[in-house]
């Protein structure tokens, strides 16, 4: 198996597990493996497989290294008509390798999903989320975030962190009154 990437690079797989070595097999559709190198560098290649020197003809590969997030918001607590919550983290994978500048991530809460871009080079995002639409509830929105994957990085998703929406607190106020004995007391207005 012969990749070539965008560079001009060739790099060359160890094939196994042929179904048939026969010579000349017609229309007979022939199934291998193989083994991606050690080393190959992650992004979009030109495969083309040689056997008894004849060649396919190419198709498109992409050899992609897992992805995951890190250094995510920690879960939160807020009570109820909070403002906006700024959600941060990053989305790698190993060598180091990151998403392209712009790439998209994807955060739902309460299958409410906003986006956000990669802000850097290092796979950096950030969203300023606005809570006020999710009721107080007893048990947690998970928040879950999601990156579709690009010709070097595969998709990753989390669901790690949760977002605890508490009910507001309730403040009366009272205005201040006097009062003779044996007088009627009149409430006025005031505010809850």
């Amino acid at each position: 198996v012969r990749m070539t990437n965008s560079s001009g690079r060739v790099y060359y797989a160890r094939t196994y597990n042929w179904n048939s070595t026969s010579v000349m097999t017609g229309n007979r559709v022939v199934q291998t493996q193989f083994a991606v190198p050690a080393g190959l560098p992650p992004g979009p290649y030109s495969l083309i497989v040689v056997a008894n020197g004849v060649s396919s003809a190419p198709v498109s590969f992409s050899n992609q290294v897992n992805s995951a997030f890190s250094g995510l918001t920690a879960s939160q607590s807020i009570p109820y008509g909070a403002g906006n919550l700024t959600l941060s983290g990053k989305v790698s994978g190993a060598g180091p390798v990151y998403p392209a500048l712009g790439e998209t991530v994807t955060l739902t809460i309460n299958s409410m999903a906003q986006t956000a871009s990669i802000a850097d080079a290092t796979g950096d995002f950030s969203f300023s989320y606005n809570p006020s639409t999710l009721p107080a509830s007893a048990s947690p929105f998970t928040i879950a975030y999601s990156y579709g994957g690009d010709s070097s990085l595969a998709a990753a998703a989390n669901t790690a962190t949760t977002l605890t929406v508490n009910p507001a607190q309730l403040t009366v106020t009272a205005s201040p009154q006097t009062k003779t004995y044996g007088q009627t007391l009149t409430f006025g207005s005031g505010s809850v």
